[in-house]
């Protein structure tokens, strides 16, 4: 099937919704334009859908196109003003990352980490470790960095490819856990990725 194929059914749902005012069809041709990657288009309608109906695949659906046009304040404003909408009136784990890479786009680097060291207290994941060391580690904080990476060796798996970064973050100034944290990354994942020691000690 070619790229074409959406865009007739586009074209039902945007005249099924200028007839009926229908928010489900204005949801769906925006569906359709964000899976062409055609962003605008949805930007344009997210204020209608988020004023009409506050729901969770459309409050994503609009941050996603606030992110994907290059608007990082009005994407983390967008998550700030409707957290209560999700479970637990908490934004799940991938949004919060996001809130983070907002602020960290929009030059808020103090304010990113500060986000990005509750999102890892509260959820103690892998991905919620390595966003805060991103971060850290973008801010130049590499006191907070070396206080924060050895909680990597608690993990049984991750990304190998990751933890080599920190290890690079890391080995000028604390050769151990580098060497600890590279161990981890060869128990990791030994198969596919070629582990230059020599190169990094």
């Amino acid at each position: 099937s070619n790229g074409g194929d959406w865009r007739p059914l586009f074209e039902l749902f945007v005249e099924g919704y200028k007839e009926s005012n229908s928010i489900s069809l204005l949801l769906y041709a925006c569906r359709l334009k964000a899976q062409a990657g055609e962003w605008d288009y949805v930007y344009e309608h997210a204020e209608t859908l988020l004023a009409q109906a506050l729901t969770v695949p459309i409050i994503r659906l609009a941050v996603a196109a606030a992110w994907n046009l290059n608007l990082p304040e009005r994407c983390r404003e967008i998550l700030e003003q409707n957290e209560d909408r999700f479970p637990e009136k908490r934004l799940p784990q991938d949004l919060r990352r996001l809130r983070v890479s907002c602020l960290r786009r929009e030059g808020l680097l103090n304010e990113a980490i500060e986000c990005a060291r509750a999102d890892w207290e509260r959820a103690r994941s892998w991905d919620s470790l390595i966003t805060l060391l991103e971060v850290q580690m973008q801010q130049g904080d590499f006191a907070g960095l070396i206080e924060v990476a050895p909680a990597l060796l608690g993990f049984a798996d991750g990304d190998a490819m990751k933890l080599l970064q920190v290890v690079e973050w890391v080995r000028v100034r604390e050769r151990d856990l580098a060497r600890a944290l590279w161990r981890q990354a060869v128990k990791f994942d030994s198969e596919d990725v070629d582990f230059p020691m020599g190169a990094i000690f």
